[in-house]
């Protein structure tokens, strides 16, 4: 998110956030490196601003679209509480 663009063993990085009303957003979260082995959990949140608001989840690895997802927010979620984010997926390394 916008206050910790990099993750804290710096493989994951956010390109930039997203904070306008309106318009189309493009917001990328790649690696840098080697990803540690682990649980990868991919959630969409709806930080503030109107509701409903769509959205598009492309999951890329290697270079080839794995899956693409589609929906709808419906609650904004300042907080960024987990419970009251949309989880798109879940997958290991």
């Amino acid at each position: 998110y916008f206050n910790n663009e990099t993750s804290s063993d710096g493989s994951l990085m956010l390109d930039r956030d997203w904070m306008e009303e309106s318009g189309s957003a493009v917001e990328n979260i790649f690696s840098l490196k080697s990803m540690p082995k682990g649980e990868y959990k991919v959630y969409v949140n709806v930080f503030s601003g109107d509701v409903p608001k769509s959205f598009d989840v492309r999951i890329i690895r290697n270079g080839s679209t794995v899956k693409t997802y589609r929906g709808t927010g419906t609650e904004e979620n300042a907080f960024g509480t987990e419970n009251s984010m949309m989880l798109i997926e879940k997958f290991r390394l």
